[in-house]
């Protein structure tokens, strides 16, 4: 009221327009994290996780380049990378297998999305809540990025022969595929030598290599 005690007419009078003025006080989240295909991933293999987010979101790569954390057997450190996505609702993050990680029991994530230096937000400017919700299924999503190794390598023939020709059994310590004669070297010592000639493969670890040609000492 006034001095009066007249009672105010609360009617607004004369109030500019509000279009055009939004208000978001809602929290920008992650909905949800796609996994990639099943699989075994080879060193150089990339799978990509695509994040999906509750609003439109932006990213400002200023100060670094958001990522997630890949939690690996081996304990390597990796990262998926952030690779695509502005003014959208979904993010997409690649990891590429570096040699030596692997995990044969299925990779996992970290809990929360690493923006390491680069900020993400909606278009009210409200911050991501980093936490990870609702990850796909990764138990088998699988990395092997060592390469294979030779568990044995026995000669076939006596020794010392005089034959111009002897092979060797190699046996590597996991399944091998797609060996050829031309993956293998020969070493010599003193005057010996010889020619790698032929591969047989005898079961999926076994290899048995003939060299001919064989002279010297």
């Amino acid at each position: 009221r006034d001095t009066a005690t007249n009672n105010a007419i609360l009617t607004l009078n004369g109030v500019g327009s509000t279009a055009g003025v939004v208000i978001d006080g809602v929290q920008l989240t992650v909905m949800s994290v796609a996994a990639p295909a099943s699989g075994n991933y080879r060193s150089g293999g990339a799978m990509d996780f695509v994040v999906t987010f509750s609003k439109t979101t932006f990213v400002d790569l200023t100060g670094g380049t958001p990522r997630l954390q890949v939690l690996l057997e081996s304990g390597t450190t990796a990262y998926a990378v952030y690779t695509t996505g502005h003014a959208t609702n979904q993010f997409t993050f690649r990891y590429t297998v570096g040699v030596g990680d692997f995990d044969t029991n299925g990779i996992s994530l970290s809990a929360a999305l690493q923006l390491n230096g680069s900020v993400i937000r909606d278009n009210a400017t409200n911050p991501l809540a980093t936490t990870l919700n609702n990850i796909g299924t990764l138990t088998a999503v699988l990395v092997d990025g060592v390469p294979p190794a030779v568990e044995s390598s026995l000669r076939n023939t006596p020794s010392p022969t005089a034959a111009t020709s002897v092979a060797y059994t190699v046996k590597f310590v996991e399944p091998v595929s797609g060996a050829d004669i031309g993956d293998f070297e020969l070493t010599t010592t003193g005057t010996a030598g010889g020619t790698l000639a032929t591969l047989l493969q005898t079961d999926t670890v076994t290899y048995v290599i003939t060299i001919s040609n064989v002279g010297g000492d």
